[in-house]
């Protein structure tokens, strides 16, 4: 996708499962490509979605919502990032494994909704709120691993989960199996 350096808006949804590259032609003040991928200022805007394989968020970027929606990426390196926005993972269909590393404080609502091949999330002590819906329909989720301190999970954070089985529960919480409390994390276990 060739964009002119004068585009002001770009909204990051649906852009095509196709598309490998996103590229600014020009010398953009508000949207900027690096390596095929869209930034304004430090802040990533849009994955193409049909690059797979790996991705490491540059060190002092941050993520928009909708940034990594619908793409064939398999794994995203989060390091640095504090906060994982709505949507962002949306409908990643690639995505098997995820690490929330130490340092991010929050996954808010609907951020990996719909992620089907998403099969083992850990979520780092440092993470204080996990938004509602936040992997609602991971349908195959099979492990959770909370690595510490005391999330705040909200309502249906884990709704549809089908497959979690296995939740490593190193935090402050009190889980029971079976339960609807924080979030539905152990309604299936």
């Amino acid at each position: 996708l060739d964009l002119p350096s004068t585009l002001d808006r770009f909204i990051p949804r649906n852009v095509g499962p196709a598309l490998e590259d996103i590229n600014v032609y020009g010398d953009g003040t508000t949207y900027q490509s690096v390596d095929g991928v869209l930034f304004s200022g430090d802040t990533l805007v849009a994955f193409p979605a049909g690059r797979p394989g790996t991705y490491a968020i540059p060190d002092g970027a941050t993520i928009g919502e909708y940034a990594f929606s619908q793409t064939s990426l398999h794994t995203v390196d989060l390091n640095g990032v504090a906060d994982i926005p709505e949507r962002c993972f949306e409908h990643s269909a690639g995505l098997s494994d995820m690490v929330i590393p130490e340092g991010t404080l929050s996954i808010e609502e609907y951020a990996f909704s719909g992620c089907e091949s998403l099969t083992r999330v850990e979520i780092a002590a440092s993470v204080t709120d996990v938004g509602r819906y936040a992997f609602n329909d991971c349908t195959s989720l099979g492990t959770v691993w909370l690595k510490g301190g005391s999330p705040n999970i909200e309502d249906y954070a884990f709704d549809g989960c089908i497959d979690l089985y296995e939740v490593i529960n190193d935090s402050d919480l009190i889980l029971e199996a079976g339960s609807w409390e924080h979030g539905n994390i152990a309604l299936y276990a």
